[in-house]
């Protein structure tokens, strides 16, 4: 878990350096004291080399496991870069402190006679960023030693989800265990014939946990709608692109770069007079406006009309819902889990064959906590292997390398969760993950 602890807070201290550079750092310090000029010279060499570490941070993660130099270049390196943190914070609050005090004879008195004195402060952090930053060059130049691969960090998450799940097909027989929740969700689009405000019906849960292929089930089995519409919106909630998608599923025309006053008078001839049901599926957006922008450029359909929207973010689901609270999917029950992973492990009645190989599966299944898109990524991957040791190493959780290339398809689709955490709680929970990883 190197690049989830480290990386971001790197990004978290490149942050503060952009916004300190020229401002908090030389008036909290170069002003104060002659000899701190070289601290903005010593915090833009932590920035090139913070850089530089955020681009080998994937290849340092994956070979720790198999180098102890490595962990312990890591651990070195989480230490200083926690260290560079704490003391820009420590920056950060003296010139919030001077802030307050500016023009208040007595408190400047008492900040200048006390130990927070300026001049006493930016030696300090001076010869703190000088040390700080000997010690990051000093780790940057053995990570030549590993012969690390650079990689581009790229923090788009916009396009790590199955083509599949951008559309609104989904092979029916594949789903169990969902019926109930299809027609509770349908039963609540149905209850809302007379209603002449745009009801917007949240579907919310955790990653994984199924909210997509809710919809996709609600989509195709619901009768009463004039038009039915797909649009996937992911990571980047951008209005003229959902006017556009939207446009593209209910003409199939494509519409791209277009003026938005024309997107609009597009999208209002397509629904306008008609009750239409909408699906927008992963949605993000915490900004009650931007949201409020959108919602309102689709109020021209006919009494009845929905919009459903699928997200794992319980605030978007608070800022989005109508007259009823958003619709909570629950996790499904051992049984129904255990017989989806048996129907990807084995063949058709292999099962009966393996019943040690049937002891430990429950056990995996068990760990999954009803979560059918890690139920089923193991059990496709598990269907070719009958070697009772991999399938216990599995159970067992002991190895994060071995999980990682076993979790390929379903960690970019979790993390997506981590992404969207500010940056002081991903450590924490990168931290309380570590043990069971």
């Amino acid at each position: 878990m190197a690049e989830a602890i480290i990386l971001p807070i790197a990004k978290s201290i490149l942050k503060k350096i952009g916004s300190f550079t020229g401002d908090v750092v030389i008036s909290s310090v170069s002003k104060e004291l002659k000899a701190a000029k070289s601290a903005k010279k010593d915090i833009n060499k932590i920035a090139d080399k913070l850089t530089a570490i955020c681009a080998v941070l994937h290849d340092a993660e994956n070979k720790q496991y198999s180098n102890e130099a490595m962990k312990v270049w890591l651990r070195d390196l989480k230490r200083v870069v926690y260290d560079i943190d704490d003391l820009l914070d420590e920056v950060a609050f003296d010139a919030l402190q001077r802030r307050v005090n500016k023009g208040r004879f007595r408190r400047k008195l008492r900040y200048y006679l006390s130990s927070s004195n300026p001049f006493i402060f930016s030696f300090h952090v001076s010869h703190k960023l000088r040390e700080l930053r000997q010690q990051l060059e000093h780790i940057v130049a053995k990570k030549n030693d590993f012969g690390l691969t650079e990689n581009p960090v790229d923090y788009s998450t916009a396009d790590i989800r199955d083509p599949f799940d951008r559309s609104s097909y989904v092979h029916v027989p594949d789903v169990v265990g969902r019926d109930e929740a299809k027609q509770d969700v349908i039963k609540r689009l149905g209850s809302v014939s007379d209603v002449s405000e745009l009801f917007v019906l949240p579907i919310a849960g955790m990653g994984g946990i199924g909210k997509t292929t809710l919809a996709k089930l609600v989509y195709h089995d619901v009768q009463h709608f004039d038009l039915k519409l797909w649009v996937c919106v992911s990571d980047t909630f951008h209005i003229p692109k959902i006017i556009e998608d939207t446009l593209k599923d209910g003409t199939g025309d494509s519409t791209p770069n277009q003026d938005m006053s024309i997107l609009v008078k597009k999208l209002h001839s397509l629904l306008r007079r008609k009750k239409y049901l909408l699906v927008l599926d992963d949605v993000w957006v915490e900004d009650f406006a931007s949201w409020k922008e959108l919602k309102d450029v689709l109020v021209v359909g006919n009494s009845g009309s929905v919009l459903l929207i699928t997200t794992r973010n319980s605030k978007v689901a608070s800022i989005t819902q109508t007259f009823e609270s958003s619709y909570d999917l629950d996790s499904l029950p051992m049984e129904v889990c255990w017989s989806m992973f048996k129907h990807l492990a084995f063949k058709d009645g292999e099962e009966g064959k393996y019943p040690r190989l049937c002891e430990i599966g429950r056990s995996i299944v068990k760990k999954c906590h009803g979560i059918p898109l890690v139920v089923k990524t193991l059990g496709s991957v598990l269907r070719s292997v009958r070697d009772e040791q991999e399938w216990q190493r599995i159970n067992d959780m002991e190895s994060f390398t071995k999980l990682k290339q076993h979790y390929g398809n379903v960690l970019p689709l979790l993390k997506l969760s981590y992404d969207k955490l500010p940056s002081h709680l991903k450590p924490c929970f990168a931290h309380l993950s570590c043990p069971c990883m």
